[in-house]
């Protein structure tokens, strides 16, 4: 009986840095609004305080449809997931390609079994996307199970028996033991 850990599960986590885009034009368009209704002074190298209204306005507004899109899109994995709706790979991990630290290199592309993915840290939707420059478990000679639905990993378990440790992580949450059947 082979023992698996998973260290990636589908969720309809939010990416923060989406939520940090739409709290920062509300807080444009607040503080534009409260300058023009108190008569503020507002530095004439910024343009005008119209610019600033809209400006955060649309800033808002995108970044809300942003959250609210993952969030949709999410939700549309976790019910392919938990619907059984996927396939799964399993064997060795070969890697192709790594991706670097700060991009610019394209993604990981990783075999597992005859499968292909790729894996891009800066990926701004849902899914896996934890590279191995980013601590991914994906790794080369890593023995793995990989849940996936048209290119999107829903899930990675790895076999415990490999000896690597990958610590804390953003999804260390997730980790729980599996027995494979």
């Amino acid at each position: 009986m082979d023992r698996f850990t998973t260290v990636y599960t589908t969720s309809m986590h939010v990416d923060s840095s989406l939520i940090k885009g739409a709290i920062a034009g509300l807080v444009v368009l607040i503080t534009c609004v409260y300058m023009k209704r108190r008569q503020i002074h507002w530095p004439k190298w910024f343009g005008s305080l119209g610019v600033g209204i809209v400006g955060g306005g649309v800033l808002f507004v995108v970044f809300m449809v942003l959250v609210v899109g993952w969030f949709l899109e999410g939700n549309r994995l976790v019910s392919l997931y938990e619907g059984g709706e996927y396939a799964v790979a399993e064997g060795v991990v070969h890697v192709l390609h790594a991706q670097k630290f700060h991009g610019h290199d394209g993604p990981d592309i990783v075999t597992v079994g005859d499968e292909r993915f790729e894996i891009d840290a800066f990926r701004g939707w849902p899914g896996y996307r934890r590279t191995i420059s980013h601590g991914g478990p994906l790794r080369e000679g890593v023995y793995a199970r990989v849940y996936h639905h048209e290119g999107t990993i829903l899930r990675v378990d790895v076999r415990r028996d490999t000896g690597e440790n990958y610590g804390e992580n953003e999804d260390s949450h997730l980790l729980k033991d599996v027995t494979s059947k």
